[in-house]
């Protein structure tokens, strides 16, 4: 029930306005860039540099905000939600590039070398 979430309800979009059921939907992350474009070899974490202190833009149907990285590259997506959204789409997006990926899928993902420039 939207109203039992109290106080949380300021620190999520969109507001909710009336007490009624909806979903909490959190997703955290953790954005890292390869050295490299060449994908012929095995990476190893020396080989991975953390997508840090960036404003991501991210959209799940018909939501959509913004979410900002760590130094480490963890960022968390908090939003309420009429419906499940684990099994739709999430776009993140710096601005110039972006990746789609199944929304229940998101944890460690592996960027290409200019999401870090």
């Amino acid at each position: 029930d939207a109203c039992d979430l109290g106080s949380a309800l300021q620190e999520v979009s969109p507001s909710i306005k009336d007490c009624h059921h909806v979903y909490f939907v959190w997703v955290g992350f953790q954005l890292s860039c390869r050295g490299s474009e060449e994908s012929s070899q095995v990476l190893t974490e020396a080989d991975l540099k953390p997508v840090s202190n960036r404003t991501l833009h991210w959209k799940m149907g018909a939501l959509a905000g913004d979410s900002q990285t760590d130094y480490q590259g963890h960022g968390v997506i908090r939003t309420l939600s009429n419906s499940s959204v684990k099994k739709g789409y999430i776009r993140i997006s710096t601005g110039v590039d972006f990746l789609n990926m199944k929304a229940g899928d998101v944890s460690a993902i592996v960027t290409p070398p200019t999401w870090c420039e």
